[in-house]
C-alpha cells in the first residue's frame, strides 16, 4: 500500500520539535502524583491546592474559608489568595512536631 492510499496507517515515531527541555503540551497533561511532588517545592499553595483545601472557586469565599480554619493568608494586590504551604502544614499538623526531637540533650548543669 502507498502512504497516500487511505486503509495505510502509518506509523508515527517520536518527532523532535522546538519544544524546551520538560516543557509540556496541553495533550500532555501530568498525573496529579506528579503534578503534586513537583508542587511541594513551592513556598505559596497552587490555585488548585487552594480550591481543594477550601472546597471554594471564588476568592472572598476561600478567604472567609481559611478564616474559619484558622489558617492564616495574605490578599495580593491583584486580589488573589495566598497562603504559605509550610503554615498550612502546620496546622493541619501535617509534619512531625517541631518542638519534639530524638537528640539527647545532656543536662551539664545537673553534675
Amino acid at each position: 500500500m502507498s502512504q497516500g492510499d487511505p486503509g495505510c496507517t502509518q506509523t508515527e515515531s517520536p518527532a523532535f520539535d522546538n519544544r524546551r527541555p520538560g516543557e509540556v503540551t496541553v495533550n500532555e497533561r501530568l498525573p496529579l502524583d506528579t503534578r503534586y511532588s513537583r508542587s511541594t517545592t513551592s513556598m505559596f499553595l497552587l490555585e488548585d491546592e487552594l480550591q481543594q483545601l477550601t472546597g471554594r472557586r471564588q476568592r472572598h469565599s476561600q478567604a472567609r474559608a481559611l478564616r474559619a480554619m484558622g489558617i492564616e493568608h495574605k490578599m495580593r494586590p491583584d486580589g488573589r489568595v495566598i497562603v504559605l504551604r509550610q503554615h498550612v502544614e502546620q496546622v493541619l499538623g501535617m509534619r512531625a512536631s517541631q518542638g519534639k526531637s530524638d537528640e539527647v540533650i545532656p543536662n551539664w548543669g545537673a553534675a
